[in-house]
């Protein structure tokens, strides 16, 4: 359950990623079509207007995101997230730091909070041109961001299959302890039945005796 939990949350990460990306694109496309001298200042402008639109959302995303109430990005993933994936103790190889595995987080926080000032603010081709190669930057860093978390929830699948087959085969030793307890408790109770049943026996026979003792006399 601790692992199907860790999934949820890497799922939940990831599918704030995979929006800001799609808004990390929407604003590279403008910048190509701003970039082109066809366009008037005043369609520039509402170019610019929309870069604007798209940088507070990817902005706003990044900083709301939330899990259980706590900040994806600004909480749960920075500094040491765990996960106790078994039932023994850190010590023993149970535990597994998210975080510690996630490096690509630091450079996609990076790429957010610069995000604003690469796109906004375009006025001319030179601006608009130079802008979609930082972008490009922006868009490679929350792909592997997305890529590092596809990961963890691939080695947290395998987590989960391995606890599986633990669990199972755990419950079938126990289940052949168990048998083999039965079976000498049966052996006990048969072995009390016979020595009862040949108590009885002699019990019988000594009652018996007397009888035939006065039987002859008689």
């Amino acid at each position: 359950r601790n692992s199907q939990d860790g999934i949820s949350l890497i799922q939940t990460a990831e599918g704030y990623a995979d929006t800001i990306t799609e808004l990390m694109q929407r604003a590279r496309e403008l910048l190509v079509q701003g970039s082109n001298d066809t366009n008037s200042e005043e369609q520039r402008a509402h170019i610019d207007n929309e870069l604007s639109q798209i940088s507070a959302e990817v902005t706003r995303i990044w900083d709301n995101a939330t899990f259980n109430g706590e900040a994806v990005f600004g909480d749960l993933l920075t500094g040491s997230f765990n996960l106790q994936v078994g039932a023994d103790s850190d010590s023993d190889g149970n535990v597994i730091d998210i975080v510690e595995q996630l490096d690509q987080i630091a450079d996609a926080d990076a790429a957010v909070s610069a995000f604003d000032g690469v796109v906004t603010g375009n006025t001319t081709h030179a601006e608009f041109n130079a802008a979609i190669d930082t972008v490009n930057d922006k868009i490679d860093d929350m792909s592997a961001l997305r890529a590092g978390l596809g990961a963890i929830q691939n080695r947290l699948e395998f987590t989960i299959n391995n606890l599986n087959v633990a669990s199972e085969n755990m419950s079938a030793a126990e289940s052949r302890i168990r048998d083999a307890d039965m079976g000498a408790e049966m052996m006990r109770l048969t072995q009390a039945n016979v020595l009862q049943q040949a108590a009885t026996a002699m019990l019988a026979q000594g009652n018996q005796a007397p009888q035939s003792i006065l039987q002859l006399l008689g």
